[in-house]
């Protein structure tokens, strides 16, 4: 009987409202998500590739990118205004921005500032001829993976032992430590 008496009292209108909030509530939900997705799309399309890079640096996300066709995974060390350096097991690669595709893996969870550096790619080759370390440049367009010690960083090019390499072709190079 007091199921009876509930029933004869309760609004008939509760079980609309909660139906029609719970409907309305949703929607919004989906509104908002919608709207977010937009404002990041929105957001995105105002970086640039060093803004992606650095990102990706910030966040200290694992990374692949390719030049030419080559791979290489690690993740972002440095950023500078058109290379990055990237940090793998016992290989770095310093990759001219606009010459790799770059993929994130799997989003990092402890990444790092940008820290001194080299601030160009041209500058990066003229520390390895201050050093002589042994790299290996990296230029696809012309089918050339060299190795040798940077002698010489000119104007419009760069001379590894006995081989000179226009510096707009040179895509990558990649060292050990």
């Amino acid at each position: 009987m007091e199921d009876a008496n509930s029933d004869m009292f309760r609004d008939p209108f509760l079980d609309t409202a909660a139906s029609l909030r719970r409907g309305a509530g949703s929607e919004f939900l989906e509104e908002v998500r919608a709207v977010e997705i937009e404002t990041e799309i929105g957001r995105r399309r105002r970086w640039s590739l060093r803004d992606v890079w650095e990102r990706s640096m910030h966040r200290g996300d694992r990374i692949v990118c390719w030049i030419g066709g080559i791979q290489a995974a690690g993740t972002v060390d440095f950023v500078g205004e058109d290379f990055a350096t990237i940090q793998a097991a016992d290989v770095w690669w310093d990759v001219r921005l606009s010459a790799a595709a770059l993929r994130t893996v799997s989003a990092g969870r402890e990444g790092h500032s940008v820290s001194g550096g080299s601030r160009t790619l041209r500058a990066r080759l003229a520390e390895y001829a201050s050093t002589g370390e042994p790299v290996t440049v990296l230029a696809p367009s012309l089918g050339a993976e060299v190795e040798g010690v940077v002698l010489i960083v000119a104007t419009d090019h760069v001379v590894l032992d006995d081989v000179t390499i226009p510096l707009d072709r040179i895509e990558g190079v990649r060292r050990w430590s």
